[in-house]
């Protein structure tokens, strides 16, 4: 009797070890998959803002910081870096068109 209360035990341990462990890994497998989708849509990103730097298109610029913000994370420093790079572009382009308007 001891025996089989063991093996019954035993069998219902073993299925809650591979539950959990089932579901550890479809999560770390969803995080992965929603990185390369947040990777795709920064690199979708980019081009634009170098088209309205070059462009000095305030308006643009200011729409794609705008979307950046979304998709970052205001508490990461590399983060914020990011977006006071943004700022810094959009304060320079104001400033030239300042300077052009005088």
């Amino acid at each position: 009797m001891t025996l089989l209360i063991s093996a019954v035990i035993a069998a219902i341990v073993l299925d809650l070890v591979a539950l959990l462990a089932s579901e550890r890994r479809l999560a770390a497998e969803n995080v992965i998959q929603e990185r390369m989708k947040w990777r795709e849509k920064i690199r979708e990103l980019v081009p634009g803002v170098r088209k309205a730097l070059a462009a000095r298109d305030a308006a643009q610029l200011a729409e794609l910081r705008g979307r950046f913000s979304l998709h970052l994370n205001p508490h990461d420093s590399r983060d914020r870096q990011i977006l006071n790079c943004g700022d810094s572009a959009l304060n320079r382009i104001g400033e030239l068109r300042s300077y052009m308007h005088r």
